[in-house]
């Protein structure tokens, strides 16, 4: 790869990182007046279990903006020296990235219908789940491009497994084939077994 390929490269990777990290901030700051004082704050399966104050919506918006800036700097920094492992540990992190920001402009966009609440019960936990099952199969796809990376296949179980738990996610939680708990306990059943799955192939490989 020519030194302006990998300028541009540098380049597009540090503007995505700080739009990620600015979006849910400019987003959050032109809804605010309209977001109520009481907004849904956590779920529990399909249900809302909290309602908090609105200021929490700053949380996430902030450690995305601290994050896509650091995340900027540190892309523009590895690329640099040219490193195969960094570049896919930037694009892991892009990714990680992302859920934190789409995470919060969820966030955002239910807490607007707060007063709503059958579209809150209806559409709460859902789009979560939605995101869930995208961050999976993004992961997954990262895998995948590792071997082209690195010259090796040694990811191709860990990328089928990511991209298998992405698509179960949304097929069973997202599309609401499964509900409350039902969904709840098949999110924990296929973080358990990712981790462990992650966790013995990365010993014994």
């Amino acid at each position: 790869m020519g030194t302006n390929q990998r300028h541009l490269g540098k380049t597009i990777v540090s503007l995505m990182a700080i739009l990620l990290g600015l979006l849910p901030m400019v987003v959050l700051l032109a809804s605010w007046n309209s977001i109520p004082q009481s907004i849904p704050a956590h779920w529990f399966g399909d249900f809302i279990d909290r309602w908090g104050q609105k200021w929490e919506l700053v949380i996430f918006p902030v450690i995305c903006l601290i994050s896509g800036f650091l995340l900027s700097f540190f892309s523009a920094k590895q690329n640099l020296k040219n490193s195969d492992d960094a570049r896919f540990m930037v694009a892991s992190l892009m990714v990680a990235l992302f859920g934190f920001s789409a995470f919060s402009l969820i966030h955002i966009y239910l807490s607007l219908q707060a007063r709503t609440f059958a579209t809150l019960q209806l559409y709460g936990a859902t789009l979560f789940y939605v995101l869930g099952g995208l961050i999976y199969i993004l992961f997954g796809v990262i895998f995948s491009v590792r071997p082209i990376i690195t010259q090796q296949d040694s990811y191709k179980p860990l990328r089928v497994l990511f991209i298998l738990a992405g698509i179960t996610i949304l097929l069973f939680c997202g599309t609401g084939i499964l509900k409350g708990n039902a969904s709840l306990l098949l999110l924990i059943l296929v973080n358990v077994l990712l981790a462990a799955f992650s966790l013995i192939y990365s010993r014994f490989r």
